[in-house]
């Protein structure tokens, strides 16, 4: 025993000595966001955001995405890579995953399981503002649709830079 709490001593000791230990922290408000669009025939997909937390701002297990969709818009329907969590930060969005529908308001949380397709629409009188946490540093993001102006599909972190603040 007293062996292993030697070991555990010098373990930290060492760990602590080469290891810079801080949190990582973003202002949302702050956070560069971009302005996404349907095709011309999808006036209402429109979504603004931009992950906030990934692999290239330091996490190790886990994402942060933040978006806002302004009343009757939605997100479109598509597939992550990893689960995510969602939190309503404001406003009342419809959670479509697979065939079922679900509403959730400001102050609720829903899961959205891995690669199942799913879509949030904005069905308040305000702006929704939707924070998900993903259970992996990296997520490729899916959709059926292409995205406007730069026409993608696919949005995967693992080639994105580290995010950028507002000055």
């Amino acid at each position: 025993m007293q062996i292993l709490a030697i070991f555990s001593l010098v373990y930290r000791y060492i760990y602590s000595s080469f290891v810079t230990i801080q949190m990582l922290k973003v202002n949302l408000e702050a956070l560069e966001k971009m302005t996404n669009q349907g095709e011309q025939d999808e006036p209402a997909r429109r979504v603004t955001g931009n992950f906030a937390l990934y692999s290239a701002a330091g996490t190790k297990s886990g994402s942060v995405v933040y978006f806002e969709l302004e009343p009757g818009c939605e997100l479109g329907t598509h597939t992550d890579s990893a689960e995510e969590i969602v939190y309503i930060a404001d406003g009342t969005v419809e959670l479509t995953i697979g065939n079922e529908k679900n509403q959730i308001s400001r102050g609720e949380l829903g899961v959205v399981p891995i690669m199942v397709p799913h879509n949030f629409r904005s069905i308040g009188t305000v702006t929704a503002k939707v924070i998900g946490f993903f259970s992996s540093p990296n997520v490729v993001s899916t959709f059926e649709k292409f995205f406007m102006p730069l026409k993608f599909k696919e949005f995967d972190t693992t080639k994105l830079p580290a995010p950028k603040m507002k000055s």
